[in-house]
């Protein structure tokens, strides 16, 4: 047909083809007017306080970027992809949580622990976790503190923590307030010096007014002046920076998903001028429609008119989809900082690839949202459960965030031996005793010995002097010779002379005639009182010491040996060193310890051990200390400092392996 005819498009053709659909929705727009409450939040009586500033502007500097409103911000939290960004983020500002420390020399492990145990039934890390949740969800989060006998108008009242205030055993509990259960009740809103400017002095929780310092507020991402009071007085949620990212990956999605399920196009070739025109035969068209989609399946059979249909198809590329999926999703990470391995699950693909230096910069900016959202309120926390469980605050006590990353089998046991060489280190030059290694071995988790009973101390090597002093040497089953000598010590072959040193040989009455000379000293066992355990006995003993002989007042006095006029300095990790290993029998002696310094009698001097720089030399005395008219006769090892000090520490001389209970050197 050489001739092109004009068809005219019936409209009830094209109404009956085409469905009703209803037009796209733009994105929402919202406003900067006061938020809606539930009613209740904010007493009917209460004084009206300016609600914004933005009117003294103009409306046109307002975009559409508003407040979402409560409501709104409920529904996103029960959407994954708005849900998942921030209950990672509070699961990884709490999940190794916070390690209370004491600083300075006093001993508070066991202050340390009572604290741990009351946030344990607190429940506080769980409190701070959904209260960071409730920000990311809504823009605040906030933790209302229960003080015993804290109701009513006091809780208008400031909350003080001083002794005078919290009382002991007055701390009820903490609660997590949602943010749309409070306004603020009182701010200043006038003088933009002052430091309260734009800052609630007191909040309407459901009609009652609570003080600001009685409220944990958290505020991850705070707006500015302008915008506080549209937004509550909160900062912009999580969800509401999220929106337009997350928008355009369901788009993508829906959109990727539509093109998979029609990216190929069927069709016959037919004659529609009737159907067009108006005609009455647009019924047969329709069932010719219907009879090919029903044999359209691979399985059927389609039959078509050789001189009147043509069948045609058209396919749509589906290269790519992936790339623009896998682009819309990555830029949902982009609000939170968060890594894809972290937010999804997704590991980086390629040779050599890997995400470790992404997730060190991700637990950098977890440990930034740390100090800025929950160091004021951990550390105000942390004086207030003092004052409740001891009432009153040591300033010694206080925390830090434990780091976020973990480390492998390999990684700890590397650390393990680098602790060990420090701590034998340390041990020996002093600064800390076994007695304070064994305790922290005991409370780390990952110190390979958690949870190891400190007082059952084990038998520690006695530093060469298992030889006895007397004549029941022989009485020893397992002799060992000192270093650097061919045959056992005979105190009888080398009597001392007057200034208690011994020389090169004697008779045995000789030495026997020497060791008469020497003083005795006494001591009953009952000095430090009644005790019920080990520990019990050493904190009395160390008790004791600091308090007559070996506290801060007597670190310029010290004890003089009359043997050789040498001045001998004790100091309080010298006694814990002495007691730490040591048996009941040494532990009392700590009473005489003065007496035994003044009385005991050189035996000879050695060289430090290697690489040790700050002694000269190590000088081993003895002493007879009667325990409960029971003779038995102590070693003292002395080290002289370079700084010409003298500092000592004791123990049995063992005359068997049953007395082995010296403190090591």
């Amino acid at each position: 047909m050489s001739k092109k005819h004009k068809r005219k498009l019936n409209g009830k053709a094209l109404r009956r083809a085409v469905s009703r659909m209803d037009a796209p929705a733009g994105p929402p727009i919202y406003g900067l007017g006061a938020p809606e409450l539930p009613p209740g939040v904010r007493p009917k009586n209460s004084i009206a306080m300016d609600h914004s500033p933005l009117g003294n502007f103009g409306a046109d500097c307002f975009f559409g970027t508003g407040f979402a409103g409560y409501p709104r911000l409920a529904e996103l939290a029960q959407i994954a992809e708005y849900r998942s960004v921030t209950e990672t983020t509070a699961n990884e500002m709490t999940r190794q949580w916070i390690e209370i420390k004491s600083v300075g020399e006093e001993d508070n492990s066991e202050t340390i622990k009572a604290i741990e145990e009351c946030y344990e039934r607190l429940n506080v890390r769980d409190i701070f976790r959904k209260a960071i949740e409730t920000d990311g969800f809504f823009g605040r989060g906030q933790i209302i503190v229960h003080i015993k006998g804290h109701d009513g108008h006091k809780l208008a009242n400031p909350l003080l923590l001083t002794e005078k205030t919290i009382a002991k055993g007055c701390l009820k509990g903490l609660t997590s307030i949602e943010p749309m259960w409070s306004t603020p009740a009182v701010y200043n809103a006038t003088d933009p010096t002052a430091p309260d400017f734009y800052k609630p002095k007191s909040w309407y929780v459901m009609g009652q007014e609570i003080h600001a310092s009685r409220l944990f507020t958290l505020i991850a991402r705070p707006v500015p002046d302008m915008l506080k009071a549209a937004y509550n007085f909160g900062g912009v949620s999580m969800s509401q920076l999220m929106m337009p990212y997350v928008e355009r990956w369901l788009r993508t999605v829906d959109s990727v998903s539509d093109l998979l399920h029609s990216f190929s196009l069927s069709g016959i070739k037919t004659d529609m001028s009737a159907v067009l025109a108006g005609g009455c035969d647009d019924v047969s068209v329709q069932l010719r429609a219907e009879m090919y989609n029903r044999l359209r399946d691979n399985r059927g059979l389609m039959l078509l008119d050789k001189d009147m249909e043509e069948f045609f198809q058209f396919n749509t590329p589906l290269s790519g989809l992936d790339t623009l999926l896998a682009q819309a999703q990555e830029q949902m990470a982009a609000p939170s900082h968060t890594p894809l391995v972290k937010l999804l699950g997704i590991t980086p693909s390629g040779l050599n690839a890997s995400s470790e230096g992404e997730i060190a910069v991700y637990y950098d900016y977890i440990r930034a949202m740390q100090e800025n959202i929950l160091r004021d309120p951990l550390d105000k926390l942390l004086k207030l459960v003092q004052l409740h469980l001891f009432g009153t605050v040591n300033d010694a006590i206080t925390f830090d965030f434990r780091p976020l990353a973990q480390m492998d089998e390999s990684d700890l046991a590397a650390i393990r031996k680098s602790d060990s060489d420090r701590d034998v280190a340390y041990i020996q030059a002093g600064v800390v005793s076994a007695e304070e290694v064994r305790n922290r071995l005991a409370s780390e988790p990952d110190s390979g010995y958690s949870g190891i009973d400190v007082e059952d101390v084990p038998e520690m090597p006695d530093d060469g002097f298992s030889g006895s002093l007397n004549d029941d040497a022989e009485d020893d089953p397992d002799p060992k010779p000192e270093p650097a000598q061919d045959a056992e010590w005979d105190e009888s072959k080398h009597p001392r002379a007057e200034n208690g040193q011994f020389g090169s040989g004697g008779t045995k009455q000789e030495a026997e005639a020497a060791a008469a000379k020497q003083t005795v000293v006494s001591v009953k066992g009952d000095e430090l009182g009644s005790w019920s355990s080990m520990k019990e006995l050493r904190d009395k003993a160390k008790n004791y010491a600091r308090e007559h002989f070996a506290g801060d007042k007597f670190k310029d006095r010290p004890i003089t040996n009359h043997s050789t006029g040498n001045k001998i300095f004790v100091s309080m990790s010298g006694v814990k060193h002495t007691i730490a290993n040591g048996n009941i029998d040494l532990v009392k002696t700590v009473v005489a310890i003065p007496g035994m310094l003044s009385t005991a009698r050189l035996l000879k001097t050695e060289p430090p051990k290697d690489g040790d720089k700050n002694i000269l030399e190590v000088e081993k005395y003895t002493v007879t200390v009667k325990i409960a008219d029971e003779p038995r006769k102590m070693l003292i090892t002395v080290k002289h400092h370079t700084d010409g000090r003298r500092y000592y520490d004791h123990g049995f001389w063992a005359k068997g392996k049953e007395e082995k209970g010296k403190g090591s050197v």
